[in-house]
């Protein structure tokens, strides 16, 4: 009986060390086989990150994978998605493509071209109060308001108010186009104008386009001095005349 557990004993021990030479074998073949491989680093999700989610850098990790499987579109260095948008979800682990990811100044959705509190907002425009045409993206333009209800031109006829200053357009809108699909016409006004505004800014522009005119006035680039206005109208208009 103790011959037959001397000889089981040494089976197992047998069978232990085929099993550790094995691993050592196939490891040493693995470290053999890795040595020849070119790394590049790669910017790799910590964890899944949702879409629409702001990219911070506790979110990021740095992984040395092999070159011919960096895809072209990897970020490298997390400085390249920290502080954007992404627009899709991402896997943990995954490489971390910057197609994924969207900027304030970036070409994609406008929605992500907003500023955090921020609102976007359209006005309608024509030649003559969307300054014949001349306003550009990136501009800043005053918003002159003229109201002709009792309510707030008490004096009858229009009140005119500088309502808004120093607000920056972020998209210009269609152009007019007539029923051929010319542009009506030569200097392609556009329809409609995007402002980029504060949430309380964006309620008086919504009431102005309701119940007021709306016109206008382009800003210089440089200049975002806010002028302390009163309102004109006609009860006001012997002060305001200049000879």
């Amino acid at each position: 009986m103790k011959g037959k557990r001397g000889i089981l004993l040494v089976a197992v021990l047998l069978s232990l060390v085929s099993v550790g030479l094995v691993y050592t074998y196939f490891q040493t073949i693995k470290s053999t086989s890795n040595e020849g491989i070119a790394r590049g680093n790669v910017v790799v999700a910590v964890s899944d990150i949702p879409a629409h989610s702001k990219v911070t850098e506790e979110m990021l990790d740095i992984v040395a994978v092999p070159i011919e499987t960096i895809h072209s579109q990897a970020a490298v260095a997390k400085e390249e998605l920290v502080g954007l948008t992404t627009t899709v979800d991402v896997t943990a682990g995954e490489q971390f493509l910057t197609s994924k990811v969207a900027g304030e100044d970036e070409a994609t959705s406008l929605s992500y071209r907003i500023p955090e509190n921020m609102r976007a907002i359209s006005i309608p425009v024509t030649e003559v109060s969307g300054v014949s045409g001349y306003v550009e993206q990136g501009d800043k333009v005053d918003l002159l308001i003229s109201y002709e209800t009792l309510e707030i031109s008490p004096g009858g006829g229009y009140t005119t108010f500088t309502q808004l200053q120093d607000l920056e357009v972020l998209k210009v809108g269609p152009l007019d186009f007539d029923e051929d699909g010319a542009i009506v016409n030569s200097q392609g006004v556009t329809t409609s104008v995007v402002l980029l505004a504060k949430p309380e800014q964006a309620e008086i522009i919504s009431f102005a386009i309701l119940s007021g005119s709306i016109q206008m006035s382009l800003r210089n680039p440089v200049d975002n001095t806010l002028v302390p206005f009163s309102q004109y109208s006609a009860q006001n208009f012997d002060e305001w005349r200049t000879r």
